[in-house]
């Protein structure tokens, strides 16, 4: 795995801050994943049911199509056009995109028209608005983690460990405010 660093377009200090920019905040299940590159870059672009709808459109059952930044890659040669490389994975800031059957507390936006996807949703703040459900409710943090101690990991760090029934229904009460 290559961990890709950058600038995050979106950087959320809170719970409060992400819950208020979310569109959408779903509990969800991967359904499909499938690598999307678009100019060299890692994307991928995975169904994932609603299974429980906080904030926003999707409806518990709803089918919705969500962009992540990062997952398997071939990258084409420049000296040698129509050959590629070995497949690898990039994952932003150690965060591996969501994986078939997994649960996740997702924080979304919409992915307005673009090169990797129509009539989707985004992450917000890349890695910031996801949270894996394990099997007994809890939530993980899923990067390496030393992470959790720098700023841009306030909002996975507030959520690790923690039942998602007890944070859903925290959700639920700030996003009707």
């Amino acid at each position: 795995m290559v961990t890709v660093h950058g600038e995050l377009g979106e950087d959320f200090r809170s719970l409060s801050d992400i819950t208020s920019a979310s569109t959408a905040i779903i509990v969800g299940t991967v359904l499909e994943a499938r690598p999307n590159p678009y100019r060299r870059v890692a994307f991928t672009v995975s169904k994932v049911r609603v299974d429980e709808a906080i904030k926003g459109e999707p409806l518990p059952g709803d089918e919705i199509a969500i962009v992540e930044w990062g997952g398997i890659i071939a990258v084409e040669s420049k000296l040698e056009p129509g050959t590629f490389g070995p497949p690898y994975e990039r994952a932003v800031e150690g965060v591996r995109v969501m994986a078939v059957g997994e649960q996740w507390l997702l924080f979304l936006g919409p992915y307005d028209p673009g090169p990797v996807a129509t009539n989707a949703y985004h992450v917000l703040g890349v890695f910031q608005g996801k949270t894996k459900v394990q099997g007994d409710g809890a939530l993980k943090y899923t990067g390496p983690a030393g992470k959790l101690d720098d700023l841009l990991f306030t909002v996975p760090a507030s959520l690790d460990g923690r039942s998602v029934d007890d944070v859903v229904a925290e959700l639920k009460e700030v996003a009707i405010r």
